[in-house]
């Protein structure tokens, strides 16, 4: 299954399908063949994830783990209405932000399992087979997040200036312990000030990368999404020109990027967290994990986590 990559503002099934795993990318003239998809040995199931990207619509959530509870409950009913299926091995596939979607869906999943084996599960639920979890580059710790961003962008790859770079060292400490408090002790007021200070560096003068792109910093933009990531219009313009083909009502549109989605999930705080937390029940419990980092992302670059 592919879900959410990579943030919350982003409709992430098909940008996954659109770019890498699916049986087609989309490129300026449209669909072209994907020379490697997934598809040629599995079954890929993309969803539109949280409610508010892509093609979604619905009661809308605002916390990873209101997000992995709706998760397994579509999975319950999907598996309902294609049980040749049911028994093959899931894999959950994210990442960035999926660091934290994924990883709460994967716990929820092997919680209910647990559940359903002692009889305490809800009425009609099933066992789900989850078999492993992919995450590629992933955001899973806030307090390493944070930590990281002063040493990539001035000393490995030099994005920041001086004056940057001074202000981000300077204000580092401080906003560690901000961090250290709200994981401690998880009040509002907490978790608020630990959100603000380590969300210093993506917002105001420290927010200026100078033209380089985070997703691929071999790469330069001007100012645009189109000239930035332009698949990720050609994408919208395609879905969008082909809802009658794809069976999705009318009134809804295809929405790529959700400024919307995204402030539900900030106005609760949610990346201030660790989501690698489930990890070591997880595996424990017999479910792999592959985490994934790629250098040249800049978001996600340093392992952030404890694994």
């Amino acid at each position: 299954m592919v879900a959410n990559r990579p943030c919350t503002t982003s409709s992430q099934p098909h940008t996954a399908q659109a770019h890498s795993d699916g049986p087609c990318r989309i490129q300026s003239e449209g669909p072209q063949p994907n020379p490697h998809k997934w598809s040629d040995g599995f079954n890929i199931i993309a969803v539109d994830y949280p409610v508010g990207v892509g093609f979604s619509y619905g009661s809308v959530v605002n916390t990873s783990e209101s997000a992995a509870m709706e998760m397994c409950d579509f999975l319950q009913k999907f598996f309902v209405l294609f049980p040749n299926i049911r028994e093959d091995q899931l894999v959950l596939n994210g990442g960035s932000y999926g660091g934290m979607y994924v990883t709460h869906v994967a716990h929820t999943i092997n919680e209910h399992n647990k559940l359903v084996a002692l009889g305490k599960g809800r009425p009609g639920a099933r066992h789900l087979n989850l078999e492993s979890v992919i995450i590629s580059h992933p955001l899973s710790n806030f307090m390493s997040h944070t930590l990281w961003k002063p040493e990539m962008f001035c000393v490995q790859r030099r994005v920041w200036n001086i004056t940057q770079c001074e202000l981000a060292y300077r204000r580092l400490p401080a906003c560690l312990q901000k961090i250290q408090l709200a994981f401690d002790q998880p009040t509002d007021a907490n978790r608020q000030a630990a959100f603000e200070c380590g969300n210093e560096g993506d917002y105001g003068i420290l927010g200026d990368l100078h033209g380089t792109v985070r997703e691929n910093i071999n790469k330069r933009y001007h100012d645009t999404v189109e000239n930035c990531i332009p698949g990720l219009v050609w994408q919208q313009d395609w879905l969008q020109n082909h809802k009658a083909e794809l069976g999705v009502p009318p009134s809804v549109t295809y929405v790529t990027l959700s400024d919307t989605v995204l402030e539900n999930f900030k106005s609760v705080y949610d990346k201030v967290q660790i989501s690698t937390r489930f990890f070591p029940q997880l595996l424990w419990d017999g479910i792999r994990i592959l985490r994934e980092h790629m250098f040249l992302v800049f978001a996600q670059a340093y392992f952030n986590g404890r694994f």
